[in-house]
């Protein structure tokens, strides 16, 4: 009994010696002064192998508590692999809307010709850059926020159909930033998917835990330190791009940004660094994902969101004449004829490219019954979210949302 008694005793003690101090941590520590607290972030998971790896590194051994995930990257598989064996990691959409590196590039989900080069992939930059030929950048492309938005919501609704527990969004290379039409898109898509979490809007600084000049991994660790122990009280998040010096890392890069392996390779030296770890258990300081972020600044206002949800954000559709009308004028890639709607990516305009009806999850025959005004949702599906109705949907799909009563 006794001899059983200490063999238990002992797998308790090795158990608690294997907790990871970092990733268990109590709901919030405070130091003498007051609480710290810090946003670590890391990008562009999805967009190749070492970054998919240099991720998982960074938040199992190290400090990174929350990570973007880019879909259109070709690697978006593995990462979802990943992201769900690791499901303590905290994971936003890297909304993508460009394709920048010169020896690996990605192509939209839908059909988006205005956002695309002449060989079909998204545009290098979100503005031009000197250094680059002319016409290589989105802001001076005639793009069309319907395509955008068909886009935006192709890589959320994929997103989430593999990685359930996706809590927020941004924009790859600050693509929002190209135009306020952009922004106010994301900003309406976020809320309509619950999925607005901006750490400025809770209060959170970003801040810089190296310097641009600090190029090796040793010296962004020891600026991170210095950082570190003159961080005051208050709330704070960094945003960095974990990587390795990989082959295949070293083999990505674009003009004026050639070092890209041995660059990330130091972000994820820093996030894995023990000293750095060390530090942050010392003085206290709280890692939180953006998941954790909103919902502490929930409990601190009684229960009530700082930002809460905006009523009217769907689009208002009385102002169309027709069903038919608001098709012509929200769809880019739809072409009415008489009461038939034909997907234009079909080769012939023919009634073999007439699209499928669906209102209210039901399959219709004529839409013409339907009133604008009680439309509170109207999409057309060409990617895989028209699989799950089999051959039917092969032209695309037009789904239509009714407003409740």
């Amino acid at each position: 009994m006794k001899k059983r008694f200490g063999i238990i005793l002992k797998i308790i003690c090795i158990g608690c010696l294997c907790i990871d101090p970092i990733h268990a941590q109590p709901d919030r520590k405070t130091t003498s002064e007051g609480i710290i607290d810090l946003i670590i972030r890391g990008d562009d998971m999805g967009s190749s192998h070492t970054a998919n790896v240099a991720c998982i590194e960074s938040y199992r051994n190290g400090i990174m508590r929350s990570v973007e995930l880019m879909v259109p990257g070709p690697w978006f598989p593995e990462a979802v692999r990943l992201l769900n064996e690791n499901p303590g990691l905290d994971v936003g959409i890297h909304l993508v809307i460009t394709s920048e590196w010169s020896n690996i590039k990605w192509r939209p989900l839908t059909c988006c010709p205005s956002l695309v080069d002449k060989d079909g992939y998204f545009f290098p930059m979100i503005w031009q850059r000197s250094d680059f030929p002319k016409g290589t950048a989105l802001k001076d492309a005639r793009w069309k926020i319907g395509e955008i938005e068909n886009e935006f919501r192709a890589q959320i609704e994929m997103a989430k159909k593999y990685v359930p527990r996706i809590s927020h969004i941004n924009c790859h290379m600050g693509c929002e930033n190209c135009s306020p039409e952009i922004a106010g898109l994301v900003m309406r898509l976020s809320e309509e998917y619950d999925l607005h979490i901006v750490p400025d809007e809770l209060g959170y600084k970003n801040i810089n835990l190296w310097d641009k000049n600090d190029t090796s991994a040793g010296q962004r660790i020891q600026s991170t330190l210095n950082s570190l122990k003159n961080l005051q009280p208050g709330r704070y998040y960094f945003v960095e791009h974990p990587g390795m010096r990989t082959p295949e890392m070293m083999a990505i890069w674009h003009k004026g940004y050639e070092n890209v392996a041995a660059d990330r390779e130091g972000v994820t030296k820093v996030y894995t660094s023990p000293e750095v770890k060390e530090l942050i258990r010392l003085r206290s300081i709280n890692l939180l994902s953006y998941k954790d972020a909103a919902g502490h600044s929930e409990k601190v206002t009684s229960g009530k969101p700082v930002r809460q949800k905006q009523d009217g954000m769907q689009k208002n559709y009385s102002r169309y004449t027709d069903i038919f009308d608001l098709i012509r004028n929200e769809f880019t890639t739809l072409r009415v004829n008489g009461t038939s709607v034909y997907n234009t990516r079909i080769n012939s305009f023919t009634l073999s490219s007439e699209v499928l009806y669906v209102l209210n999850d039901m399959i219709i025959s004529d839409i013409s019954i339907v009133s604008p005004a009680e439309v509170e949702r109207v999409e057309f599906l060409d990617d895989y979210r028209a699989s799950e109705y089999g051959m039917r949907g092969a032209n695309g799909i037009l789904k239509i949302t009714l407003k409740t009563k």
